[in-house]
């Protein structure tokens, strides 16, 4: 028994569903538990739920899909594998199909691939057959069938974006769905607890080839365990299409099963890496640390505290021996401590005090370039397949803005002016960039109506420069490169509620120094410029406080369950990241269709934030232009004004004005080194 409000209650007052959702949130671990304990559902076995047929021959695989594509409206499908990615091993153990027969009858099979030689037909025929087709997490499956040659048709439906789209703040793996919109409840901890090892012995007896009776029987496991997950798709599917709204269909139908074929296809393509290049920027790196280490361990500092503690050694990791050596020897003011009250060795502090001291600006220096070691150039070789490509990993739903992750390895977070950018190369002629040009601040524009922002992306006008010039009361002719710096930080930080010291310490890394009096002038004169920016931030929390959720120009939701300020930030930053990630996400999906369309051999191999990264023929590359300006564009901003006119009611935009976009492309043969950069303007 879950004591919580009575539906009458919900119903006459809708924000109590979500304290209603969260009561459950809370429980449902305990919940699943019991489940796992008694592996009951209704008072049924789990495994009586379903009635599945395992195939056991090509023939009977074969009439089985004839007889599927002639009778079926919808069919789940779900793949297990050794690895994550075919990369890593391409063998497929099992697969398993639901599907829903015309009369609405429900069928589960599953079939044994590895013990079926010749099961590429049917497979084939099945998958590219144009029945509605329906998986968790698509994207994997797709990916490693594409990498067997089968290019499956017609998706139609993902359960994990579904859930992401319905609520974010929930997990989506397949057995939370299977608790909460199925009758299957929990059934995946109990085969995991040891098919870890079991997985790892079928490898191993496989590549021998003897199976033993105890690999047979893990098979035999798997298939059931891969039948519930066919049938806990199809059955999540039912109650998810329920939940979403119309525009959250649209969003499936229209992008998300699109953008899962092109992100599978990028990561199957992956990037090519100069591994003599690598290596050259390891030695770099390395001496440069050396250089680094070398001239702080001479510092008259660091000579006095090895010999108060009478020892060589120093270790400049070390929080304890830094604080020591800053500030007790070399008695730097502490102007920050750690919550024990101890002087603080955080970087941010550090840079504060690094243009007075020349040991803490090489510490600041060597932390940067260690990192950037440790995280990109030491763990590289480990990513780098046979095909000498690394195959980033992108989830859809690895967010709560709706922007992508990525892993193995995280592309989006090497630096933009870094070195290792450079270890990447095209596998085609080109690798092609296309960043799109200030989108969020554009973003803004769209969605609070303000005219002098509409104005200047209109005509053209250094934005920077503006808000400057609007700062400091000069005309931009006058302006510095400093007081454009601190413009620009002002221009991307105060729509996502950046504090007067927050500025201060964003401009801190880039020798500015200023006031947080100043800085809270600069930010008052920011909203003075743009009217409109600050009536929509204020009327986006006010939506935010009553409503519990916003939503982005696309009709993709936040949900918001508490009211602090820091809440009323994360609502506003959501309409805007959300509303550019997707702008992105479209551009893509267009691409793809084009590329597709004329059959073309340049890929789309990456997405970084805002960009879209290719890999291009030289005879490709004109097209290649002309296409990146005709969809990230021109389609993207039709799309806009689609949305904001006909299909999202959208009561935070008091204008429906949609802010021109642009793009800036770098052509290139080593990424982050542009042979030419074009702007949008003249593609």
């Amino acid at each position: 028994i879950v004591p919580t409000y009575h539906p009458a209650a919900i119903l006459r007052d809708l924000n109590k569903m979500r304290d209603f959702e969260a009561t459950f949130k809370d429980v449902l671990p305990s919940l699943i538990e019991k489940q796992r304990s008694g592996n009951l559902v209704n008072n049924k076995p789990i495994d009586e739920l379903i009635d599945f047929t395992v195939i056991s021959s090509v023939d009977e695989f074969d009439k089985v899909v004839d007889d599927v594509i002639s009778n079926t409206e919808y069919l789940a499908f779900d793949i297990e594998t050794f690895e994550l990615s075919p990369y890593d091993d391409p063998t497929m153990i099992s697969l398993s199909f639901a599907v829903q027969r015309k009369d609405g009858s429900i069928t589960t099979y599953a079939v044994p691939l590895i013990f079926l030689k010749g099961y590429g037909k049917p497979l084939e025929k099945l998958m590219t057959s144009d029945i509605k087709k329906i998986a968790h997490n698509a994207k994997f499956d797709m990916g490693y069938l594409y990498y067997h040659g089968i290019d499956v048709k017609n998706l139609y439906f993902d359960t994990m974006i579904a859930h992401h789209l319905v609520d974010e703040n929930l997990p989506h793996n397949l057995e939370y769905l299977a608790v909460t919109e199925t009758p299957l409840g929990a059934y995946k901890s109990e085969y995991w607890k040891d098919a870890k090892d079991k997985m790892v012995r079928l490898k191993e007896n496989l590549k021998r080839g003897s199976l033993t009776k105890e690999d047979k029987d893990f098979v035999f496991d798997t298939l059931k365990y891969n039948a519930k997950d066919a049938y806990a798709t199809l059955m999540a599917y039912f109650a998810l299409e329920q939940k979403l709204s119309q525009e959250k269909k649209l969003i499936m139908e229209n992008l998300m099963t699109t953008l899962s074929k092109v992100l599978m296809l990028a990561e199957l393509h992956g990037v090519k890496v100069d591994m003599n290049k690598l290596k050259e920027i390891d030695v770099e790196i390395s001496r440069q640390l050396s250089e680094l280490k070398s001239r702080m361990m001479e510092h008259k500092w660091v000579k006095a505290y090895r010999a108060k503690v009478n020892s060589e050694e120093v270790n400049l990791n070390s929080t304890k021996q830094l604080v020591e050596i800053i500030y007790n020897i070399g008695k730097v003011p502490v102007i920050a401590t750690t919550n024990k009250g101890a002087p603080s060795t955080a970087s941010d502090v550090l840079m504060i005090l690094s243009n007075q001291y020349d040991f803490v600006k090489d510490l600041l220096e060597y932390r940067k370039l260690a990192k950037l070691y440790t995280a990109f150039i030491a763990s590289m070789p480990a990513h780098i397949k046979s095909d000498g490509k690394v195959h980033p990993r992108f989830n859809i739903t690895g967010t709560k803005t709706g922007r992508l992750s990525c892993e193995s390895p995280n592309m989006q977070q090497i630096p933009k002016e870094s070195l290792i950018r450079q270890i990447f190369v095209p596998s085609l002629d080109y690798l092609v960039e296309a960043d799109y040009s200030q989108l969020e601040l554009r973003t803004t524009a769209t969605v609070s109506g303000d005219q002098a922002l509409l104005d200047a992306f209109e005509n053209g006008v250094d934005l920077h420069l503006l808000t400057a010039s609007k700062i400091f009361g000069k005309s931009p002719d006058e302006i510095s490169d400093s007081e454009r710096r601190i413009a620009k930080s002002i221009n991307f930080g105060v729509v996502y509620g950046i504090s007067p010291k927050g500025l201060v310490d964003n401009l801190l890394p880039l020798g500015i120094n200023i006031s947080e009096k100043d800085a809270e002038q600069y930010i008052k004169t920011f909203f003075l410029t743009y009217p409109k920016v600050a009536d929509w931030i204020r009327i986006t929390k006010g939506v935010a406080k009553v409503n519990k959720v916003v939503h982005s120009i696309f009709g993709v939701e936040r949900h918001i369950s508490k009211t602090e300020e820091a809440d009323m930030r994360e609502a506003v930053n959501f309409v805007i990241q959300s509303s550019s990630a997707y702008m992105t996400f479209f551009a893509l999906a267009y691409l793809y269709k084009e590329f597709k369309l004329r059959n073309m051999r340049s890929k789309i191999i990456l997405t970084i934030h805002d960009s879209v990264v290719l890999d291009v023929a030289e005879d490709e590359l004109e097209t290649v232009k002309k296409l990146l300006k005709e969809c990230m564009i021109k389609r993207v901003e039709g799309l806009i004004e689609t949305y904001l006119n006909y299909v999202v009611n959208y009561p935070e935009i008091p204008g429906r004005k949609v802010c021109p976009l642009d793009i800036e492309v770098e052509i290139m043969k080593r990424w982050g080194e542009p042979l030419e950069t074009i702007e949008g303007k003249d593609l």
